[in-house]
């Protein structure tokens, strides 16, 4: 009746996928209908493949998780996963331009022109020079709350849990 949490960090080196058996593969989609909640970290996408060893097999289990929050990185395959799911939006161009000619006859006449154009182009939302001006402590996140996504760069500030050290007598 109550929800749980997963929490692993560097679950790349604990992954387990298997085709025809039980394994991660399959698994995030019967904890979801148990109401179990998965936060994992990882090093990046490119971990992820070279564990598992097979593209198709890794984005099959990585598509199970719908909420990221990606620090900086200079790993291509998360930059470029990151960047697809973002998408694309339009964007004006605009173009102008001008041009001038001279006569060379006896009159000597100049003349000009002017012209000015707009285009609608797609442009991916995010590139890979956006990770790159991350500053500390910043990450992009892809979220979908209540069935909304909410996708934007935030701050994030490191919380540290100081235990009592116990000291001997």
């Amino acid at each position: 009746e109550r929800s749980i949490v997963f929490v692993c960090d560097e679950y790349q080196a604990v992954i387990s996928v298997a085709k025809d058996a039980l394994s991660d593969l399959t698994f995030w989609d019967k904890a979801r209908s148990s109401k179990c909640v998965g936060i994992i970290s990882a090093q990046g996408v490119d971990s992820f493949r070279a564990a598992i060893g097979n593209h198709t097999l890794t984005d099959a289990v990585l598509q199970n998780f719908r909420q990221r929050i990606c620090f900086r990185t200079e790993d291509r395959a998360t930059v470029e996963s990151m960047t697809y799911l973002l998408g694309q939006v339009d964007v004006e161009r605009r173009n102008t331009s001008t041009s001038n000619s001279t006569s060379s006859g006896g009159t000597g006449s100049t003349s000009r022109s002017r012209s000015a154009s707009v285009q609608t182009a797609l442009q991916n939302v995010i590139n890979p020079q956006v990770f790159r001006t991350l500053g500390e402590g910043e990450a992009i996140a892809i979220l979908s709350i209540a069935g909304q996504g909410f996708d934007d760069i935030i701050s994030t500030t490191p919380d540290y849990i100081v235990r009592p050290v116990a000291h001997a007598s």
